[in-house]
């Protein structure tokens, strides 16, 4: 099983591509959402890094999950197949977000789960996302 090593929500997303490094553009720690809004309409890119544990390569299945503050309200999204090729230490994946659901001011959380062999969804990491109400 490959080993999360960070993931990190931003606005954009630049990729050179002769050096292949990327630059993650406004980070996001806290969104502002207009009160009485029944969706965060935005743009939103979660980046996560994997690093593969053995010699050979390694495809594996991985989903986010956002989760309401003081709730069990959560939003699952398909599952991403990720591959890291045997000529690779490293994969990164990107999955870019339009409407999230939600359900008042809090604390939200983007929770990183990885589908082990037997199929189950394991939990590797949480990423909170503070989300303040605004008035105007």
């Amino acid at each position: 099983m490959p080993k999360h090593l960070w993931t990190i929500c931003c606005e954009n997303i630049i990729v050179d591509s002769l050096t292949n490094t990327i630059s993650l553009i406004h980070v996001v720690q806290q969104l502002n959402v207009r009160a009485n809004a029944p969706a965060m309409v935005l743009r939103l890119f979660v980046v996560s890094l994997w690093a593969r544990e053995g010699d050979e390569a390694e495809t594996f299945k991985y989903r986010l999950v956002w989760r309401a503050p003081e709730s069990d309200d959560v939003t699952p999204w398909p599952e991403i197949e990720v591959e890291i090729p045997s000529d690779k230490d490293r994969a990164r994946s990107f999955v870019e977000f339009h409407k999230l659901p939600f359900h008042g001011e809090g604390s939200y959380r983007f929770l990183i789960e990885i589908q082990d062999a037997e199929g189950n969804w394991e939990p590797v990491h949480e990423l909170p996302i503070r989300v303040i109400e605004k008035t105007n």
